[in-house]
This record gives structure tokens, C-alpha cells and sequence, in this order.
């Protein structure tokens, strides 16, 4: 339903492993923005923003101000936790690429 409602000029990402490095790459400067959506079926209630990626004994965090987008969507009536756990999935891989990519913060 999210993805429904995202403008039509947006690219999905493929949801396998080997496939997603090389769609992070291809990413274009025509995009200003990137939306990422994971699903955790433990989470029927509520929305987890992650604030790290986490690699190979790597941590990245994104730049954003969590606090303020956790502000933002808890005004619109929804329950928000902010992660600092990564998991170790596909979501945690594809955010690790994205703030690669697009200057993240690494320790």
C-alpha cells in the first residue's frame, strides 16, 4: 500500500541479495530522495526507523534527523521506536549501500 502511494517516478529495488548493490549503484542524481520500507512482522503496531547499518564491523548512520522525521509521522497518529540494533537482513544490506553511496557517517 506504501509503495502505491509514492509519486510515479520511483525505482524498487530487487529483493534478493545479489541484486541489490548493483540497483543501489544505478541510482541516478535525478533522484532527490530515497524511501526505504522493510517489513518486520513482529511490528503490527508501530513503525522502527533504523538509525545505523551495520557491515563487516562497520557502523553508518544516516545524516537525517531521526527525531524529527520520529516527530513528524507520531503527529500523524503513529507509534515510532528509533533502532540502534541493525538487523542482519536485506533491509540492514540495502541501508548499508545507501549510506555508502549517498555519504552516510562511518565508525
Amino acid at each position: 500500500m506504501l509503495v502505491e502511494e509514492l509519486p510515479p517516478e520511483h525505482l524498487l529495488l530487487t529483493n534478493f541479495f545479489t541484486g541489490l548493490k548493483k540497483d543501489i549503484d544505478s541510482i541516478g542524481k535525478e533522484y532527490n530522495q530515497v524511501i526505504m520500507f522493510g517489513i518486520d512482522k513482529s511490528l503490527t503496531s508501530r513503525v522502527r526507523i533504523e538509525k545505523y547499518a551495520a557491515k563487516e564491523g562497520t557502523r553508518c548512520a544516516s545524516k537525517l534527523d531521526l527525531d524529527k522525521m520520529s516527530e513528524s509521522i507520531k503527529s500523524a497518529g503513529v507509534q515510532v521506536v528509533i533502532s540502534e540494533r541493525p538487523t542482519a537482513y536485506l533491509c540492514n544490506e540495502a541501508y548499508w549501500h545507501v549510506l555508502n553511496k549517498f555519504s552516510g557517517t562511518c565508525e
